[in-house]
């Protein structure tokens, strides 16, 4: 697509899973695509995908102001990044464009203490946590009760989090989080054991109405933070909106989450009961936004696009609560790296040309280098039954190949059937 002069021209902020999606609905829609970062655009697929490319990172914020304003940007958009989107918001506070929230909406949203004390108001259940001061005192210490989670109250996508067993564990997990931190509180809370879930909630007017809950398995053997299958397949949407819905909906209210798309973590523990942890004010990382189109009758893609363009929505056009499972399923399958290297080959992607409910998002390319559980891309699909979601993950497993120099297969296969057929079956031990 050439440029015009009459076309509407979108600023993408950086490369990630939502990008793509937001990239060719935007096309769809006729604007002239743009994305900036500093990434060479051979290792970016956002950059190979757009009508153009800047090679200004996001953090420059004088230079993109006036590069937007000489070029006659219309809209500013990011993806799930948190830094991308708190310079979104700043870019667009600077040359006055539409933006989903403010920046101190923002921050708050990404505060892990305060939504936990909003959560508690509300009547959400939440980890109990254990008050530890930077000076790490024996008293404070010894009130512990391990195993418990460390974190900064400000970071996402499991920055800075760990797991402790032991007090020197405890120490150092500490001092990690505090070095990472802008803020001087670090949570130490009790560790869940039990499936991690994530509901996702649209907003318009400061109300919220739920649209689905997901869930989230790693692979077996691998650390818990390797989300490897994640997907609609469970039978806990009724204890959720039971337990959970009404106080969560008061407490994006209270942050002030009017518009766009919001994302609850929380895990169902072992006592049978579901507890909150944190939030994400944008779209989860999954990408599983791609496949519950299929499977939802509602495009949160374009929802969110809308709020970009400075489209306001209206309470009325919410979608109605879900008030059980859908019948089919949406699911994303993430390829983890289980070693580091330098990718030699790809292959096997061929063999889903065919699938019309199968699109890959396959994001490193030959010659990339790697660490080990670096994200190697999505493979998204929607089914109609349990039976074909497992017939697809089978064929994945099969199928596709992603090699390093030495020749070893990279990827962190997901096999963990007897997880899934519990949530399936709900059949919990």
């Amino acid at each position: 697509m050439k440029e015009s002069k009459f076309m509407k021209k979108m600023l993408f902020m950086g490369d990630s899973n939502e990008t793509y999606e937001f990239l060719k609905y935007a096309q769809k829609k006729g604007f002239y695509t743009i994305v900036t970062d500093y990434f060479e655009p051979q290792h970016s697929t956002a950059k190979l995908l757009a009508n153009a490319y800047w090679m200004i990172s996001t953090g420059e914020l004088d230079q993109l102001e006036q590069k937007c304003k000489e070029e006659n940007i219309w809209a500013v958009i990011s993806g799930s990044s948190d830094f991308n989107i708190e310079m979104s918001i700043r870019l667009c506070k600077r040359i006055g464009l539409p933006c989903f929230c403010t920046e101190n909406v923002w921050i708050a949203s990404k505060d892990k203490e305060l939504f936990k004390r909003l959560c508690r108001e509300a009547g959400a259940p939440t980890p109990d946590d254990f008050e530890i001061s930077s000076i790490l005192n024996i008293q404070e210490v010894s009130k512990v009760k391990f195993p418990v989670v460390v974190k900064p109250v400000d970071m996402c996508a499991n920055a800075g989090v760990s797991f402790c067993f032991n007090k020197e564990e405890l120490i150092r997990a500490y001092r990690y989080a505090e070095s990472l931190s802008n803020k001087d509180k670090i949570i130490v809370e009790r560790m869940l054991h039990g499936i991690e879930f994530c509901s996702y909630y649209i907003l318009a007017e400061g109300e919220a109405a739920f649209l689905t809950l997901c869930v989230r398995i790693p692979q077996s053997g691998q650390p818990s933070f390797c989300y490897s299958m994640n997907t609609t397949i469970n039978n806990f949407t009724e204890q959720y909106l039971e337990e959970m819905d009404s106080p969560v909906k008061e407490v994006l209210k209270r942050i002030g989450c009017g518009e766009g798309v919001a994302c609850v973590q929380c895990i169902w523990d072992n006592d049978g009961h579901f507890y909150a942890f944190e939030m994400c004010y944008c779209p989860e990382t999954s990408l599983l936004i791609a496949p519950l189109r299929h499977v939802c009758p509602f495009d949160t893609i374009q929802w969110q696009f809308e709020c970009a363009i400075g489209k306001k929505h209206l309470k009325s056009q919410l979608p109605s609560d879900l008030w059980r499972d859908f019948q089919g399923h949406a699911n994303s399958y993430i390829l983890f790296s289980r070693t580091d290297g330098v990718i030699s080959e790809i292959k096997g992607l061929e063999a889903f040309d065919s699938f019309s409910n199968v699109e890959l998002r396959v994001r490193v390319h030959v010659g990339d280098c790697i660490q080990k559980y670096y994200p190697l891309g999505n493979i998204l699909f929607y089914t109609d039954s349990y039976e074909q979601t497992c017939k697809i993950i089978e064929q994945i497993n099969e199928n596709i190949q992603i090699k390093n120099t030495l020749g070893e297969n990279v990827i962190i296969y997901f096999n963990n059937m007897e997880s899934l057929n519990s949530l399936h079956n709900k059949n919990i031990n």
